[in-house]
């Protein structure tokens, strides 16, 4: 699995939101320390450049649970977008699972921690496939 890869207009945006939700104290602050850290450390690239199947924000995409074997079909989401909806559930980036997965692209296994402070994985996921990315379709501003 290589490093994180996000599109320039994720991280400028996902940067702002960042700034915005610091003043406000409502997301824990561990989720917005984490986030950071993977922006800083992530591979930029610009949208046109991004490979067809790496999740980038608005990216559908399928997982499975390597401990269970359990499918999840899940879209990522800015935390003013998360709802849900049958049958395709939304995770807010702030989410564990959307920590989780941006960056990342389709057949990367995945650590997935529930506590910030757990030393171990609580589960293992697959990115079996991304079912839709925007900057594959050419959305640049979604």
């Amino acid at each position: 699995m290589g490093p994180r890869v996000i599109t320039y207009t994720d991280y400028e945006r996902l940067m702002l939101m960042l700034a915005r939700d610091v003043q406000d104290h409502i997301v824990p602050p561990d989720a917005m320390h984490r986030l950071y850290l993977i922006l800083e450390t992530s591979c930029k690239k610009e949208p046109e450049e991004i490979h067809v199947n790496t999740i980038t924000m608005n990216s559908s995409f399928l997982i499975r649970s390597i401990q269970t074997g359990i499918y999840k079909e899940r879209t990522l989401v800015y935390p003013d977008k998360s709802f849900k909806s049958e049958p395709l559930e939304y995770v807010n980036i702030y989410d564990p699972l959307g920590l989780s997965v941006l960056g990342y692209r389709q057949n990367d296994i995945i650590d997935f921690y529930k506590i910030a402070k757990n030393k171990k994985p609580d589960d293992r996921f697959l990115i079996e496939k991304v079912l839709f990315q925007p900057e594959a379709m050419r959305f640049f501003n979604l």
